[in-house]
């Protein structure tokens, strides 16, 4: 099993729930980790080498030892080279008393992508995916609670659960709503652009970027900005920051059954502020007369995201 912090055979396992606490310096003891191949929590590193992967100043590699000393058991620095004995990943959660790790675990494969500050957006991704994959799941064990009602099927025998998972509906992968065609998909009405039509069957998942803002400690404002191309894509005007990947997604607009159509009808009548999902506009009609709901969004995978269970429990049992 890969640990917190060891180096894997492609890279380095992540927890994001830490940039929360520590910020940017995480990424110097990330770099630390991810060239320690014998995990002996000491590395020795050139500095002007760090800076240029980290696409940073080496002065702020120096501010960064000096801010988080929590980071660090010691360190010294001599000719342009630092040796660095850094915290285990237990430690790190210890200092800020978290008694367990939650949200998104992250397989970091290569230094470019914590690199010139994009730990910020990749600790965001991390934490809308692992909230999409949840979601997911959720969804997909709802529908299973609904037809053993339906069918009086009890969930705890393998028998009944294997053909409660043949009834159900399958929850389709994000990348392929994403990309994919979706003219031979069940459920799938149409599509335009980023905007998915599904009809009334379609198990629809996603993460909000309140959530995620939640898990992030952040603003919705944030979440969106970080999740916008634009801003992702763009460098800072000062010292050009970020310039990292773009993400892709699809809104989903799922079709509202008849009987629940009656409801906005109604309201389109009267006040339609009286009903609050047709004043935000969370609902909307077509043509036909037929009522959509918009879901969350849903995003791309990009990450490689880790369940790392075993070092989960840890942090609870040593709290």
């Amino acid at each position: 099993m890969t640990r917190f912090g060891d180096r894997s055979p492609s890279g380095i396992i992540v927890p994001v729930q830490l940039f929360r606490y520590y910020g940017n310096p995480l990424s110097l003891w990330l770099y630390c980790r991810f060239y320690d191949r014998q995990g002996s929590g000491k590395a020795v590193i050139d500095l002007a080498e760090c800076a240029g992967e980290l696409q940073i100043s080496i002065s702020t590699l120096r501010k960064w030892l000096c801010w988080e000393p929590d980071l660090w058991r010691s360190w010294k620095t001599r000719n342009g080279i630092a040796t660095i004995y850094y915290r285990s990943v237990h430690n790190l959660a210890a200092k800020r008393g978290l008694e367990r790790f939650s949200g998104g675990v992250v397989e970091v494969e290569n230094i470019s992508e914590i690199a010139n500050h994009r730990l910020t957006i990749l600790a965001t991704e991390a934490e809308l995916q692992n909230i999409q994959k949840q979601s997911r799941y959720a969804a997909h064990e709802k529908a299973i609670e609904k037809a053993a009602i339906k069918y009086h099927l009890n969930t705890e025998k393998s028998q009944h659960r294997k053909r409660l998972n043949r009834l159900v509906p399958k929850t389709f992968h994000p990348n392929d709503l994403v990309f994919l065609p979706v003219k031979n998909m069940a459920r799938v009405l149409w599509k335009t652009g980023f905007i998915l039509g599904v009809s009334e069957g379609f198990l629809a998942y996603g993460a909000s970027q309140e959530k995620v803002a939640i898990c992030r400690g952040l603003s919705p404002r944030q979440i969106q900005r970080h999740l916008s191309n634009e801003y992702r894509c763009s460098e800072s005007p000062t010292r050009h920051f970020r310039a990292t990947y773009p993400i892709f997604g699809v809104q989903i607009n799922q079709r509202i059954s008849r009987d629940q159509s009656i409801k906005f009808d109604r309201a389109l009548t009267t006040i339609p502020e009286l009903d609050s999902d047709l004043a935000c506009g969370k609902v909307w009609r077509n043509r036909e007369g037929r009522w959509f709901e918009r879901k969350c969004k849903i995003y791309e995978q990009t990450l490689h995201l880790r369940k790392a269970r075993f070092r989960r429990t840890r942090v609870l049992i040593n709290k």
